[in-house]
């Protein structure tokens, strides 16, 4: 601009200087977001490498997994107990937290902690790779006792921050045939979680139907089923799939009602309705996984559904294990060439056919949904009761089903010769 008119118009001269000042204090502050956001994700980083670090011990042999965004109404993009509190390691070395675990429980919302003081630990009821679980009796400050389960991690099992969110995804399910959560509670000396939720007094369903003391009808276990199909059902309303469906992650209480059990591998999905695993080469279910899951780790509601199927052919065969007799690796290839498990002897032909096959079908849309499984379970029920011979089929024991135990026997002639195992049929 030339002088002349700077000094006629003195307010253009002026409108540049305070441009340049905008433009300045932009800058400077983009640089201080930036400096925060690298602090931040420093001060993360230590404060994890730290929680790995910490070995803890386990108090009266108990065990411990993992928080979920939620959507349709649930939670936003994080739960509700967690992270409102939300430590910084600065924060908790100024309040003098050296146990990377106290700063979790800090974390935790004051609604959700359960004093260790106020659970009572009795025997233990369960105990698997990572975590155990004991019976306790848990008396609130009403005083009204009521028996829970308390799961807690292994001593020297790392992963502490996955275990206590898989315990708060828990808290957004409100169903009668999904377990719940009753609380969080932390060991008085360095802060370990436990995971206290409903006690089921007849225990996982896997270990249920291989009990010989037990006789379940038919009909008992295709009621079973549709409890099943009924929680799944609502954690895909949810918008959550579960991954680990499976008959050893169904529990029953003293009322033989099924609860669905197990997030340690339950996930929120995308707009898309799938999810991509972060973390790859983890343990996974490899017998009740889909084809897409084995061979691309491709993870939709569709998955749940070929998990079904399996858990519906663990009923149907009182707790066989899926594919006997096959090596893991060996069933992408079996999958893919047609082959299923086949019918059990006494599966009625109709929930074969009409459910099972379906839940297995190659191409993920061509499986049904659960919204349409609560309705067709129920009906081959209902098929099954207007027939008087199958009435007495359904009011009859359901013995368990020989062919397992023979292919395990004989598992190593029938994988070495290149021949299917006896609990595979081809569709």
């Amino acid at each position: 601009v030339p002088s002349n008119q700077l000094e006629d118009s003195p307010g253009v001269g002026t409108a540049i200087i305070a441009i340049c000042i905008v433009v300045v204090f932009v800058l400077v502050g983009l640089c201080a977001v930036a400096l925060y956001v690298r602090r931040r994700r420093s001060a993360k980083k230590q404060n994890d490498a730290r929680a790995h670090a910490v070995q803890f011990q386990v108090v009266h042999n108990g065990s411990g997994s993992y928080l979920m965004t939620s959507h349709n109404g649930l939670r936003g993009n994080s739960n509700t107990y967690m992270g409102t509190n939300s430590l910084t390691c600065d924060d908790a070395m100024a309040l003098g937290i050296d146990n990377p675990y106290e700063r979790l429980f800090q974390d935790v919302d004051t609604r959700l902690r359960i004093a260790q003081d106020d659970l009572r630990f009795d025997t233990e009821v369960g105990r698997g790779n990572f975590g155990v679980v004991n019976k306790a009796t848990y008396t609130p400050a009403n005083g009204v006792e009521r028996k829970v389960a308390c799961k807690m991690l292994r001593p020297g099992i790392s992963g502490v921050t996955e275990f206590l969110k898989e315990g708060l995804i828990m808290e957004n399910f409100k169903h009668p045939r999904v377990m719940p959560l009753i609380g969080i509670s932390f060991t008085t000396d360095n802060f370990a979680p436990i995971i206290v939720t409903e006690f089921m007094a007849n225990g996982d369903l896997v270990k249920y139907l291989r009990d010989a003391n037990n006789t379940p009808t038919l009909r008992q276990l295709l009621n079973f089923a549709v409890q099943i199909a009924e929680g799944m059902q609502y954690l895909h309303k949810c918008k959550f799939i579960h991954r680990d469906l499976a008959a050893r992650n169904c529990m029953l209480d003293g009322q033989l009602q099924i609860k669905i059990a197990d997030f340690g591998l339950c996930r929120p999905v995308s707009k898309y309705e799938s999810y991509e695993p972060m973390h790859r080469n983890r343990d996974m279910p490899l017998r009740w996984l889909s084809i897409e899951a084995l061979e691309r780790e491709e993870f939709t509601f569709k998955g749940d559904v070929w998990a079904y199927g399996v858990v519906l052919w663990e009923l149907m065969t009182r707790g066989a294990i899926p594919y006997t007799g096959m090596q893991g690796y060996m069933l992408i290839d079996f999958l893919k060439n047609g082959q299923r498990l086949e019918r059990p002897p006494y599966c009625p032909a109709q929930l074969y056919d009409s459910v099972m096959k379906k839940c297995w079908q190659a191409h993920p849309a061509d499986r049904p949904t659960f919204a349409d499984l609560v309705v067709s379970v129920p009906a081959i029920i209902s098929a099954l009761e207007r027939s008087q011979a199958s009435q007495s089929q359904l009011n009859a024991h359901y013995e368990p089903v020989s062919f397992g135990a023979n292919a395990s026997a004989n598992s190593a002639t029938s994988t070495s010769a290149g021949s299917s195992p006896s609990n595979i049929t081809s569709v």
